[in-house]
């Protein structure tokens, strides 16, 4: 997918991230990850100047609806494997499956450009990281107050 490629479906509109999304993409992050990463992070998760770099690396799917900009996921593409992180959706907006349909938006993506499975880093709240959606843990650490835990499904 392009940067001008989108689809439609139950008026949200799911496309690529250009220059003039930056600041929406800052915000949202910020306003979604302040909760779950407020006990160990006290400063705005991403700026402009942070996430540039990731836009020569990857690009964002975004889902918009009439509103504005609901969610975005980061894509990387890296040879055989893809990775996706900074998975956010607004507060007022969740519970909806947005991320999920993002997620699934970058798993076929990654499967198009030939991409055999999906990495993918997060904060892990629990004591014990159940089985999700047929992850495999890779590794998992300590970061001061947080859990960083890796994981790995095949894409598709």
């Amino acid at each position: 997918m392009r940067a001008g490629d989108a689809q439609m479906s139950d008026r949200i509109k799911i496309r690529w991230a250009e220059a003039r999304d930056v600041a929406a993409i800052v915000r949202l992050i910020n306003v979604a990850f302040r909760t779950a990463e407020s006990f160990f992070i006290e400063r705005d998760r991403i700026s402009a100047e942070l996430l540039q770099p990731m836009l020569e690396k990857g690009n964002f799917l975004l889902a918009e609806d009439a509103a504005g900009l609901a969610a975005c996921v980061l894509i990387e593409l890296r040879g055989q494997r893809a990775y996706f992180g900074l998975l956010a959706v607004d507060p007022a907006r969740q519970h909806r499956g947005l991320g999920r349909r993002l997620v699934d938006a970058a798993e076929n993506h990654a499967r198009a450009a030939g991409c055999g499975a999906m990495d993918l880093r997060i904060v892990n709240l629990r004591e014990e990281l159940p089985p999700a959606d047929g992850f495999t843990l890779l590794d998992d650490r300590i970061y001061g107050a947080a859990r960083l835990t890796f994981l790995r499904r095949a894409a598709g």
